[in-house]
């Protein structure tokens, strides 16, 4: 669980790397990914309860 909550972590850390750094298209792609992890990590959270 805290591994999965890294990863979260790692993804949201690349999306605002790739915001300032990178480009507006890496960024968007950076976002989706780690909005579908999100829902991902709320999912086993539910499970888990």
């Amino acid at each position: 669980m805290l591994i999965a909550y890294l990863g979260v972590m790692v993804l949201i850390g690349i999306t605002l790397y790739l915001l300032v750094y990178g480009g507006f298209k890496e960024a968007m792609l950076s976002v989706v990914l780690t909005f579908f992890a999100a829902i991902y990590l709320l999912i086993k959270l539910v499970d888990a309860n």
